[in-house]
């Protein structure tokens, strides 16, 4: 999944934990779960 969000207009810092909630199902033992944060510049890249 990606999730996009609006140009931020003023600088900011992330710092510490992030949280949030997924609800999956699976028909396995475990399963393992990432995610990146990345920026997206104005030229695409």
């Amino acid at each position: 999944m990606i999730f996009n969000s609006d140009p931020i207009e003023k600088p900011f810092s992330i710092s510490g934990a992030i949280s949030a909630s997924l609800f999956a199902s699976i028909n396995k033992k475990d399963m393992d779960i990432v995610v990146d944060l990345f920026e997206l510049m104005p030229d695409g890249k």
